[in-house]
C-alpha cells in the first residue's frame, strides 16, 4: 500500500470519527435538555391560536396551518435585504435547528417585506444558511403578511419607511422595523411561548420549552 493512501485511510478515518464526535456532542446536548425539560416540567402558557393563513414557500409550494400542525415549530420574521438584526436572526435559527433532531420540529422564517422577497430570492438566502426542508421560508401578499404578523402572532411590523407613507420617520432607520423574537407555536397552532433571539437565556429556555412540547 501506498503512503499516498494511507494517508487518504488516515484522514478519511479521523473525518469519521470527527462526524462521530459531532453527532453524539448534539444528541448528549438534546436529550440533556430533554431531561431537565421532564425534571422542571411547568404548564407552557398558550396565548392564542396563530389563525388562518396561506403563503408561499421558497419552493414555490403552498403552506398553510394543515402543513405544519402536528409538530411544534419555531418562528421568526426577516427580510432579506435587512442590514442589521435579520442576519443575526438567521444564524441563531440556524444554530437552533442543528441542536435538533431531524423530522420532529420546523423552523418558519416569514418574510416582512413580501414585495422583494420572492420564493427565488428565499431561496437563494436559505441555501446561504444551509437551510434544510424542515425550515420554510415564506412570503405572500403585502396585506396578509401584515395581518398575521400584527394579528396572528401580535408582534410589532412597520414598513412606513420603505413605503415612504411617514415623513417624520428619523435619518437612518431601517427601512423596516420588525421583532427580534422567536416564537414558539404549538402542533395545534397555538402560541407557546416568546423568546428575545439575542439573549442567550432567553434561547435556551426555548430550546427546553421545546423538547418539553415533544
Amino acid at each position: 500500500m501506498t503512503e499516498e493512501r494511507l494517508r487518504l485511510i488516515r484522514t478519511l478515518v479521523w473525518a469519521l470519527w470527527g462526524m462521530l464526535l459531532v453527532m453524539s456532542i448534539l444528541l448528549f446536548g438534546w436529550f440533556y435538555l430533554r431531561g431537565r425539560a421532564t425534571s422542571q416540567a411547568v404548564d407552557l402558557p398558550v396565548y392564542k391560536s396563530v389563525g388562518d393563513f396561506s403563503l408561499t414557500n421558497r419552493d414555490g409550494t403552498t403552506v398553510t396551518p394543515g402543513e405544519l400542525s402536528g409538530k411544534p415549530y419555531v418562528a421568526d420574521f426577516i427580510f432579506t435585504t435587512c442590514p442589521g438584526v435579520c442576519p443575526v436572526l438567521s444564524r441563531r435559527m440556524q444554530e437552533l435547528a442543528a441542536l435538533v433532531p431531524p423530522g420532529e420540529i420546523n423552523f418558519v422564517s416569514i418574510s416582512v417585506d413580501p414585495e422583494t422577497d420572492s420564493p427565488e430570492v428565499l431561496q437563494a438566502y436559505a441555501a446561504r444558511h444551509e437551510a434544510k426542508a424542515n425550515w420554510f421560508f415564506l412570503t405572500g401578499g403585502r396585506d396578509e403578511v401584515h395581518r398575521l404578523v400584527k394579528d396572528g402572532f401580535q408582534l410589532v411590523l412597520d414598513d412606513s419607511a420603505k413605503q415612504g407613507t411617514n415623513p417624520d420617520i428619523p435619518e437612518g432607520r431601517e427601512p423596516i422595523v420588525h421583532s427580534n423574537r422567536f416564537v414558539l407555536v404549538d402542533g395545534d397552532g397555538r402560541i407557546r411561548g416568546y423568546y428575545n433571539a439575542f439573549d442567550e437565556e432567553e434561547l435556551e429556555q426555548l430550546l427546553v420549552d421545546l423538547s418539553q412540547l415533544l
